[in-house]
């Protein structure tokens, strides 16, 4: 299954966008700083549960309460991400945990579970250190992938 489009509200820097995806690959064009590692993020969040980088309160666009990210499958399924966090002008400041609940297919749930998850394979340019990297670094990469 392949995500085709994406809205991202209040989730890191984006406020409210939308995006369509297209089979196969996608490339992804920016200046620094402009939101292209936050839409990838989203991309996982969705497809895996999580973020890779942060918890769940640092995805929350700073002073908002909520996040939300919806996106449809190929096959025309809807996959929904909230994200509440009431006490969102604290939460750089403050340890302060989130709320995380997902609508898949029309249900809801608190969790992810592995069978409900997208298979998704993050690599970015940190990895290219698995080649010449220490052994616990290429097993550690490994095992996120068997649990992803």
């Amino acid at each position: 299954m392949a995500i085709v489009d994406l809205r991202l509200q209040h989730f890191r820097s984006y406020s409210d966008n939308a995006y369509k995806l297209s089979p196969g690959v996608n490339i992804i064009v920016g200046p620094n700083a402009s939101g292209k590692t936050n839409l990838l993020e989203a991309v996982l969040v969705v497809a895996r549960g999580s973020s890779y980088r942060v918890k769940d309160a640092e995805l929350v666009q700073f002073s908002e309460p909520w996040a939300r990210i919806d996106a449809h499958d190929d096959s025309g399924n809807a996959r929904v991400v909230k994200i509440e966090c009431p006490t969102a002008n604290l939460q750089h400041a403050l340890k302060v945990s989130a709320k995380k609940s997902f609508e898949l297919e029309g249900k809801k749930f608190i969790r992810m579970s592995r069978q409900k998850s997208l298979p998704a394979v993050l690599f970015e340019p940190n990895h290219l250190l698995l080649l010449s990297g220490s052994p616990e670094l290429r097993r550690s990469y490994l095992d996120d992938l068997k649990q992803g």
